[in-house]
């Protein structure tokens, strides 16, 4: 591996490789390990002596061009190549000095920024002892276990063509190019650090595609869309003007509003300590210099330190609590400069973007129609709002039915690549609300993408093995029993012909516990998959100015008829109007209908 430098002149960390009487500076991303992006003009970058010829030499290509006299900056593309799986060996060369970057694959890239907790890291499999070629690996001779010799670490490379660059979580104000980074294979050593979902979307991509993969990941939690925006565009846009005074004043405040939360989570945990029924949220660190929300904070702490690196696509989902301050109704708009950005910065005027709405948050939904401080469903609504731009496709989180809901999520988040980025097949976002027409008691919702029908879909758990239950018509009834003093909800699963819910899957999993004495225990657990072609859950009706009240339904072809006995005279619907919604209800082709509101 090349030495590292800093260069006190720069602002920027590179590799460095140096000759005699100069030097090459690579930025990090232009690395041993690295995926480079198939079928486009591949930018590669770097700094040297000005004025110097700098030559790169890669896939049968030989590229020269010279570098800037100021600064030593400079450019150069490559042809558009096919994917390869076959490592190779990149050369950049100059008058007295040269950098090589080893076992490079050609295939595609994607951006991955989840700035959510959405997904978690990949659970850590069980490490085992296996040889692979050092030509896959990149392992250098000198780090390879001997003959006869012991291995330091059990170590197991996932998968070799798929390898992920993860960028160093920093915030900045001005363009750091690349603080630090390095191109890994996930493997059963590091794994557990990176999000799981972005591992199985790249698995599917490399085996649809048949190509290498790799992901760029540009992740930080509770991170909002203006951070990642660049600050001009901010700027530009009078919509925008509150997002900056803000920010002026919880920066200027910051100390005094640092000491009140303190004594605002001592308050709090003496009530958690109460064990109330529904505790209080833990109050919100306040916002303050050093927080990743900030305007433009991330775009140069973070993007900046990959562009111009050629992506196929990104996968997104933003995690904004903007609801809650002054500059919330600009969120549909902030979406879109994002998007504009990015593809102006990597130019790529069409680049795919998958975005994926806002995922659950809380706990599940109970009243109706959340507050207006629930921001969730909010959020969604005007992601869907986004949806009108091109080569994009907004993806739902919601009611991931499959093996595991992380495996459901990578389906759903591929089946949005295939549309916007290969062109494979047609993308549906789900239903989405269209119109509503009412009649007397009854408000009839109309969906757009719903043209095969609608259904409700959903998952129940019972103990036991319920395999019998595959392909029948069953009947779910509740009712309290008396356990220890307290009262619990004791749910039963029964076949009835003259219900309209039928079990189309069941899985069955089976668990062993180690008892006291040493023995096992096995505890069978089922999870059934049940449709229903005729009513949903999740949908609520309201009169003018009223509270709202939980409805009735009934599913006929792309609408839906609700009413509850109680409101005469319904004026506003409401679907999936929480942060952890109950909606159940899907397109025949099993993607999740929209949260939508007839009262905006």
């Amino acid at each position: 591996m090349p030495g590292r430098t800093t260069l006190p002149v720069l602002l920027f960390t590179f590799f460095i490789s140096i000759g005699s009487n100069a030097a090459i500076i690579m930025p990090y991303i232009l690395n041993d390990n690295m995926v480079v992006q198939r079928g486009v003009d591949l930018p590669i970058w770097g700094l040297a002596e000005p004025g110097e010829e700098v030559t790169v030499e890669f896939n049968g290509q030989k590229v020269k061009t010279f570098a800037d006299d100021k600064e030593g900056r400079w450019r150069l593309s490559l042809k558009p190549m096919e994917a390869s799986s076959k490592p190779q060996q990149m050369r950049i060369s100059a008058a007295k000095a040269s950098f090589k970057i080893e076992n490079v694959l050609i295939g595609d890239v994607w951006i991955y920024g989840i700035q959510t907790s959405f997904g978690g890291n990949i659970r850590k499999p069980e490490p085992e002892v296996i040889e692979l070629p050092k030509e896959i690996t990149g392992a250098k001779d000198e780090n390879r276990p001997k003959e006869n010799e012991v291995p330091v670490k059990e170590v197991k490379i996932l998968d070799p063509l798929v390898r992920i660059f993860d960028v160093k979580r920093t915030i900045a104000k001005t363009s750091q190019n690349l603080v630090s980074g390095t191109w890994m294979n996930f493997d059963t050593d590091n794994c557990s650090r990176f999000p799981e979902i972005a591992y199985g979307f790249a698995c599917r991509v490399k085996t649809g595609q048949d190509v290498p993969v790799g992901i760029l990941n540009v992740s930080w939690n509770s991170s909002a869309t203006e951070s990642w925006i660049k600050d001009g565009t901010l700027r530009k846009n009078p919509d925008y003007a509150q997002i900056f005074p803000y920010w002026s004043s919880a920066i200027q405040n910051f100390a005094n509003n640092k000491t009140r939360w303190e004594n605002e989570v001592k308050q709090w945990e003496k009530i958690k300590d109460s064990r109330p029924k529904n505790p209080p949220r833990k109050p919100e660190f306040p916002d303050g210099p050093d927080s990743q929300r900030q305007p433009s904070v991330l775009y140069y702490g973070m993007l900046t330190q990959v562009i111009p690196f050629k992506p196929k696509g990104v996968i997104w989902c933003q995690s904004d609590k903007i609801y809650a301050k002054p500059f919330s109704k600009c969120f549909t708009l902030l979406l879109k400069e994002l998007v504009n950005d990015l593809r102006e910065d990597f130019e790529s005027p069409e680049l795919p973007f998958v975005l994926i709405q806002y995922p659950v948050y809380g706990k599940r939904q109970e009243l109706p129609a959340e507050a207006a401080t629930s921001f969730g469903p909010f959020i969604r609504e005007a992601q869907v709002s986004a949806a009108d731009m091109k080569f994009l496709a907004v993806v739902s989180p919601l009611n991931l039915i499959g093996e595991t809901w992380q495996s459901a999520a990578a389906d759903r988040i591929y089946s949005g690549a295939i549309a916007a980025a290969y062109d494979q097949k047609p993308f549906s976002p789900g239903p989405v609300f269209k119109s509503v027409s009412i009649d007397k008691n009854k408000a009839t919702i109309t969906f757009d993408n719903a043209e095969g029908g609608l259904k409700a879909l959903y998952v129940e758990h019972f103990e036991g093995n319920k395999g019998d239950l595959e392909g029948q018509t069953v009947r779910i009834t509740e009712k309290q029993k008396l356990v220890d003093g307290n009262y619990a909800t004791e749910r039963t699963i029964a076949v009835d012909p003259a219900s309209t819910a039928k079990v189309v899957k069941v899985a069955v999993k089976k668990t062993e516990e180690k008892l006291k004495n040493g023995e096992s225990s096995f505890k069978e657990d089922s999870w059934l998959t049940i449709e229903n072609p005729v009513s949903a859950t999740g949908f609520a009706i309201a009169e003018d100015k009223a509270p709202f009240k939980w409805a009735n339904t009934a599913i006929e072809g792309n609408t839906v008829t609700v009413w509850n006995d109680e409101v005469k005279k319904p004026k506003a619907v409401r679907y999936g109007w929480a942060n952890n919604p109950i909606g159940n209800l899907h397109g025949k082709d099993g993607i999740p209908a929209n949260c939508f509101r007839t009262d905006k």
